[in-house]
């Protein structure tokens, strides 16, 4: 069951499930979360592709899924990719194109002993209802700063 809350002053939701509580953030939020704690980290975990075509600057990229011909396979390196880069007392925003993603990939985080983690709902393209209509901007469309290329790019393909 999931289910959303948000604080009364409009502080990052919870998300919740059988398995766990994931803190929930937008993408301007996660900005200013960037901008005023120094030791925060914007962890993208869309493909190496996706990540080059534009990526929230200062991110680093650990894709959580990769997606081949015929489907798609979990990064079986992920949690321990993402152990070699960042320290598990680093304040995490885990993002990805909408935020189905980076839900996972913290999930997966938050299950290896990482404490300070939020999804990015919304990601970097913005999360979408059924009819396609935008519901929550991402990062792209709220007009935050964009790198494109490979940058601080880590994972197996």
């Amino acid at each position: 069951m999931i289910a959303a809350t948000r604080d009364d002053d409009g502080a990052a939701a919870l998300i919740h499930t059988d398995a766990m509580e994931i803190r929930q953030t937008t993408p301007p939020d996660a900005y200013e979360t960037l901008q005023r704690d120094p030791t925060a980290v914007y962890l993208d975990v869309r493909t190496p592709e996706e990540f080059a075509a534009g990526h929230p600057a200062g991110a680093i990229n650990v894709p959580v899924i990769f997606f081949r011909a015929g489907g798609s396979s979990p990064n079986p390196d992920f949690v321990a990719t993402v152990q070699r880069l960042v320290p598990p007392t680093t304040p995490l925003l885990v993002g990805c194109q909408a935020g189905g993603r980076s839900q996972h990939g913290a999930e997966l985080l938050v299950g290896a002993g990482y404490r300070d983690v939020s999804n990015v709902g919304g990601g970097f393209g913005g999360a979408r209802d059924d009819t396609g209509r935008v519901v929550t901007p991402g990062w792209r469309d709220a007009g935050l700063p964009v790198e494109t290329g490979a940058g601080r790019a880590s994972g197996k393909a």
